[in-house]
């Protein structure tokens, strides 16, 4: 089934670039990303990946930060700031606006937990308000008893073929879905807001199962968006994982699930499993998965097996 990609990605904001390299990434894909999303330069407390928090305590990089956003912009690309970290008070989220308003950047879209949604929308009126992922959703009745108004909701871990949450989003909230493809989160997480679950959720839980299984269920491999095993109808936006990642990881990322290819990639290294979940822990265990007992784990999670191009 084919995809009409225009406008289908909202991808994270990388550090890890040149500006001019950075602008030829958006020359040749703009046309593709609907949002760059990111947190604000202003401590650690707005950020969970430790990597960001030392990038962001430099001047220069602050500095190449504040020219990014605007090159995004000038690329006719949206821009969503994200407040999805534990105790931001309500002088926080003013800060943030404030630091936007005196750097001359003009966002879309707020992405927030739940328990700041009504200090956002005071302090950042009529933009788009997104459901944060780190909410932790894992049913359907999870996101039922979400009380406020939301215009897209980000699901991913246990809900990433979920397609009953899907259709509940469209049509008991009547907000877009943002599914996030490769973060690879462990589906009993409870959640990234300071990271601290994710190590001790992952270890237990290979206590119990393989490397092989853990992939085979918390991946998406790309032919999953092709084949029906995620109804794509009922997707509005393909959220991609990779602000601690150089663009060169970006593109490999959506051009392979753009041509739905997944061979090639991993013929040219294991380290390409990362792709399609890129969770910190699996990193050094990509070279022990076995293919084809991991694709025989995916068959039984499907209930069809896949066919890789």
């Amino acid at each position: 089934m084919p995809i009409d990609f225009t406008k289908k990605f909202n991808v994270g904001l990388t550090l890890k670039t040149s500006l001019r390299t950075a602008d030829k990434f958006f020359e040749r894909y703009g046309s593709y990303i609907n949002e760059v999303y990111f947190s604000a330069p202003l401590g650690n407390r707005f950020h969970t990946r430790r990597g960001i928090q030392q990038q962001l305590s430099k001047k220069r990089i602050i500095d190449k930060f504040w020219k990014l956003l605007g090159l995004v912009k000038s690329h006719g690309i949206r821009l969503e700031m994200v407040l999805n970290t534990n105790m931001l008070s309500e002088q926080d989220i003013e800060s943030a606006r404030d630091v936007l308003v005196k750097h001359n950047v003009d966002i879309d879209s707020v992405c927030c937990m739940e328990e700041y949604y009504d200090a956002v929308k005071r302090v950042f009126p009529g933009k788009d308000y997104i459901c944060s992922f780190n909410n932790v959703f894992r049913s359907v009745a999870d996101i039922q008893k979400v009380q406020n108004e939301y215009d897209s909701y980000v699901l991913g871990g246990a809900l990433i073929r979920a397609n009953d949450a899907f259709r509940c989003v469209r049509e008991q909230k009547h907000a877009k879905v943002v599914l996030l493809l490769n973060n690879g989160c462990s589906f009993n997480c409870r959640g990234c807001r300071s990271a601290q679950h994710c190590k001790p959720v992952f270890m237990a839980n290979l206590k119990k199962h393989s490397v092989d299984y853990l992939y085979a269920l918390q991946s998406v491999l790309p032919p999953e968006i092709y084949d029906g095993s995620i109804d794509v109808d009922s997707v509005d936006y393909f959220k991609i994982s990779n602000r601690s990642s150089k663009l060169s990881y970006l593109k490999k990322c959506m051009d392979s699930y753009m041509t739905n290819s997944t061979l090639k990639y991993l013929r040219r290294g294991f380290m390409n499993y990362s792709l399609w979940a890129r969770m910190g822990h699996f990193w050094s265990r990509y070279i022990k998965i076995r293919r084809k007992k991991m694709l025989a784990y995916k068959a039984e999670i499907l209930g069809h097996e896949l066919e890789l191009k």
